[in-house]
């Protein structure tokens, strides 16, 4: 029963390590052109890309429910550090409304990942599903944003 929790929450990190893109920061304040946003954004999202990636490897690996919270952990360190470096930016007029819906999709999945945090903890397997669920929606919201960003104007890379 275990296995079944671990590699269903492995899957769920590495469903949604794929997608993101456009930049970091270094905006001080100044709103970006939509060419330096899309550049910071993508130096934002590739890194927590990657690192959920690493963490849905670290979940697979895991032989214990301590090594799952480890790896969610990780997880919800990487969304955070994004939240806060996306926080930071001053997008363009026309990306602002899609940047903040990302920043709060961040933060919901950010919630997520501490449910699953604990529902592993406690083996509870109705709370591994729930996540489970919500990387998936995770993962298409993600997906509908970058429509979004592109019609704001801001390239989102493949």
């Amino acid at each position: 029963m275990l296995v079944a929790l671990l590699t269903a929450l492995a899957a769920c990190l590495v469903i949604t390590a794929c997608g993101g893109s456009d930049s970091s920061s270094d905006s001080g304040g100044d709103q970006l052109s939509a060419e330096d946003y899309s550049t910071a954004l993508e130096d934002i999202m590739v890194p927590l890309g990657e690192d959920l990636q690493a963490a849905g490897a670290d979940a697979t690996a895991a032989k214990t429910s301590d090594d799952v919270v480890a790896a969610l952990g990780d997880s919800g360190d990487a969304v955070d550090l994004a939240i806060e470096k996306l926080s930071a930016l001053a997008p363009p007029d026309e990306a602002v409304d899609v940047h903040d819906k990302l920043v709060s999709l961040l933060e919901g999945y950010g919630g997520s990942i501490d449910s699953a945090s604990d529902a592993a903890q406690n083996e509870d397997q109705a709370g591994i599903q729930d996540f489970v669920t919500a990387s998936t929606d995770f993962a298409s919201e993600l997906t509908a944003l970058k429509a979004d960003f592109d019609a704001a104007g801001v390239s989102t890379g493949g």
